[in-house]
């Protein structure tokens, strides 16, 4: 897979708003978790268990293109405003189908190095889909009992890191980015007032 392919799926599964509300309902972001990893072994460890749950079906595989994006950043004079020691140290993405027919889950921690989201989609396949999410999970919650759920939008997308605030309820968004993500103003996803 080149990493143009990764990066472009990326952008569209969690970010792109467009193609979520314009009927792709499988790209949806439908959970996400926040895994503080702070070393390689740290690093390590959460692949082994992508790939563990990986494993679990002859249909998925995991590509880390960790090595390609480095390549490309040290090949490339990046100008995206992310300082170099804020542009990650993971990048994982979960498939299903040998030619990437369909990205299941992604993970990296660019922007917020050492906290890695893990982000996973609704699928075409939503059993696949949610079978890994679920065995996944529930993995992450016993081997780093810090993480912590990440608010999921309505349309199915995650906020700006910098616009999440941690309460006693977990992240939740910041009062002053309510029109960044059109909520209403008793949306749970908000800071309590």
């Amino acid at each position: 897979m080149r990493l143009w392919k990764f990066e472009f799926a990326v952008v569209a599964a969690v970010a792109c708003s467009t193609c979520v509300s314009s009927g792709n309902d499988s790209l949806q972001v439908v959970a996400a978790w926040e895994v503080p990893l702070p070393t390689a072994a740290d690093r390590a460890a959460f692949k082994e268990v992508l790939s563990r749950n990986v494993s679990k079906s002859s249909l998925l595989h995991l590509d880390d293109v960790k090595v390609r994006w480095k390549e490309l950043e040290e090949l490339e004079e990046r100008d995206d405003g992310i300082p170099v020691g804020e542009r990650g140290t993971i990048f994982l993405g979960v498939w299903r189908g040998k030619h990437d027919e369909e990205l299941i889950a992604v993970a990296d921690d660019s922007g917020h190095p050492s906290l890695v989201w893990i982000s996973f989609l609704r699928g075409k396949h939503a059993a696949l889909a949610k079978n890994f999410r679920e065995s996944t999970i529930k993995d992450i919650e016993i081997r780093w009992p810090t993480a912590r759920a990440l608010p999921v939008l309505p349309g199915g997308q995650l906020p700006l890191f910098s616009d999440l605030a941690l309460t006693s309820e977990g992240y939740k968004i910041k009062r002053s980015a309510i029109y960044h993500y059109d909520l209403k103003d008793d949306s749970a996803l908000l800071v309590p007032k």
